[in-house]
C-alpha cells in the first residue's frame, strides 16, 4: 500500500495503531542510505507527542541519534534542518487538515522532501510484527533559535509602523512567529493562537472569515495554516491576495524565472511573460516546485494556496517570511505593492467531491468513460480543466479556469454529470 501522497503521509489518528505505525516508520527511516542523525519536530495537535515519541523510539531501535525540536512550525523545522548536520528530518504534522488528522513530512538533510525512490524504500521497510521498544536513549533537544535569528537578521533594522492582524489557525507557528513579530511588527495583533485541539477549525487559511472580518481595522490581515508553511493575505476591504498575487508582485521585482504549479493562474503566466519573466508550472506539491527552482536557478516559487518559497532564504514554504516580505514591500515600495495588489487572476472555480476513500476518488477519476468525456469537454473550452484525486484526503478536486465565469459554471455541471454526481 502506498503511504506517501503529494505532501508526505496523512491519516486520521487511530489510538494505539497510529503510534505503532510511527514506530515502524522510524525503523524504516533509520535504514535509509547514510542515516545517522535525524531531526524530528511536530506541530501542536493532540496526537503529536505520542507520534513523535514513537517515531524517535523506532529511530533509536536502529541506533540513530534523534535531535528533537519539539513543537515547531514546518518552516522553522525545515530551516533548522537545512543548517544542521542531519542526513534526514521528519516533521510530524497534518498541515491544513483538522485536528483528528496527523502525518509525517520526511526530508533529506537539505530540507528537500525525499524523492520517490526513497519513499518507496520506506514503504518497503515498514513491515514489523514485534513489540515496540521504548527508547533506550535520552532525547537530545534542540530549539528553533537558528530560524528565529535568521529571520530577525534578514529584516534587521526594519521595524514596521503599520497595523497587521495574524490568524495562526490555532497552529504551531504562533510561538515562533510572536517572538519574531514582537521585534519587527510592534503593532501586530493575533487571533486563533490557541492550542492544537482546534487547529484549522473555523479559522486560518482554510476558514479565513474571522481574518477578513476583523482585518477591516488593519492595514493587512494574514491567515496561516496549521503548520505555518502557507499564508493568505487580505486587504481591509476583504480583497484576497493569494499565492499567485505574491508570485506576480515579487516576480516582477526579481526579473528571474518563477516556478509554480499547474494550478497557478493563466493570468500569472501571461502577466510575467509580458515582463519577460518565464513561469514554469509543475505538478501540484511543493516538492516538484522546489526541484524545478533548483534546476532553473529560480529564487521564487510557490502555489496559489499560499505555499511560497523564497529560496535565497530557505528551501521551505514559509508563511511568516512571506508575510514579512509583503509588509516590507507595502511600507518601502508602494509602487511595487500596488502592482501586486492589482494582479487579477482569471475566474477560477474549484470544487471538492467527497468519496468514501482516496482509492474510490482515484478510481472515479481514472474511469475510461470519464476520461473520454473530459477530453470532449476540454476540446470545446477555451480555459483550463484539471481533475485530480487529492493526495491527502478522500476527495476528487475539480479546477476550472477561464476569463468567463459563467462558462466555468457550465463546465462544472458537465463534469459532475460525467462523474455521475
Amino acid at each position: 500500500m502506498e503511504r506517501f501522497g503529494t505532501d508526505g503521509i496523512r491519516f486520521i489518528y487511530q489510538g494505539e495503531s497510529s503510534p505503532f505505525f510511527a514506530y515502524r516508520l522510524g525503523r524504516a527511516i533509520a535504514q535509509l542510505p547514510g542515516a545517522e542523525l535525524i531531526l524530528v519536530g511536530r506541530d501542536n495537535r493532540p496526537s503529536g507527542k505520542a507520534l513523535a515519541s514513537s517515531l524517535i523510539s523506532g529511530l533509536h531501535s536502529f541506533g540513530m541519534v534523534a535531535l528533537d525540536l519539539g513543537e515547531v512550525s514546518t518552516p522553522a523545522f525545515a530551516y533548522c534542518l537545512s543548517r544542521s548536520s542531519c542526513q534526514y528530518g521528519v516533521m510530524v504534522t497534518a498541515s491544513h487538515n483538522p485536528p483528528e488528522y496527523n502525518g509525517f513530512k520526511v526530508y533529506a538533510g537539505n530540507a528537500h522532501k525525499i524523492p520517490a525512490d526513497l519513499q518507496r524504500f520506506i514503504e518497503e521497510h515498514l513491515s514489523f510484527s514485534g513489540a515496540t521498544i521504548g527508547s533506550g536513549y535520552p532525547n537530545e533537544y534542540r530549539t528553533p533559535s537558528p530560524y528565529i535569528e535568521a529571520v530577525l537578521d534578514r529584516f534587521s533594522g526594519k521595524t514596521s509602523s503599520g497595523r497587521y492582524l495574524f490568524d495562526f489557525a490555532n497552529g504551531s507557528s504562533s510561538n515562533v512567529a510572536k517572538e519574531v513579530l514582537s521585534k519587527l511588527v510592534p503593532n501586530a495583533s493575533f487571533i486563533h493562537d490557541g492550542d492544537g485541539d482546534e487547529v484549522n477549525l473555523g479559522c486560518g487559511a482554510m476558514h479565513p472569515q474571522d481574518a477578513i472580518k476583523k482585518g477591516a481595522d488593519y492595514d493587512l490581515a494574514f491567515a496561516f495554516d496549521g503548520d505555518g508553511d502557507r499564508v493568505q493575505a487580505y486587504l481591509p476591504d476583504g480583497t484576497f491576495l493569494d499565492g499567485s498575487s505574491f508570485l506576480y508582485g515579487f516576480g516582477l521585482l526579481q526579473h528571474r524565472p518563477v516556478v509554480s504549479t499547474v494550478l497557478s493562474s493563466l493570468a500569472l503566466k501571461e502577466g510575467l511573460s509580458k515582463a519577460g519573466i518565464p513561469l514554469y508550472q509543475e505538478a501540484v506539491g511543493d516538492a516538484g516546485v522546489l526541484e524545478k527552482m533548483d534546476e532553473v536557478d529560480a529564487l521564487l516559487g510557490g502555489e496559489p494556496s499560499g505555499h511560497l518559497i523564497f529560496r535565497d532564504f530557505s528551501p521551505s514554504g514559509d508563511g511568516l517570511y512571506a508575510a514579512l516580505k509583503l509588509i516590507e514591500l507595502k511600507e518601502e515600495n508602494p509602487t511595487a505593492f500596488a502592482k501586486l495588489v492589482g494582479f487579477k487572476p482569471y475566474p477560477i472555480l474549484q470544487e471538492n467531491l467527497v468519496y468514501p476513500s482516496a482509492e474510490d476518488a482515484a478510481k472515479a477519476c481514472a474511469e475510461s468513460s470519464f476520461q473520454t468525456a473530459l477530453k470532449e469537454i476540454q476540446a470545446g473550452f477555451a480555459g483550463r480543466i484539471i481533475v485530480r484525486p487529492s493526495g491527502t484526503e478522500p476527495l476528487l478536486r475539480l479546477f476550472i479556469e477561464s476569463p468567463n465565469e459563467a462558462e466555468n459554471d457550465t463546465i462544472k455541471f458537465r463534469l459532475l454529470a460525467a462523474l455521475g454526481r
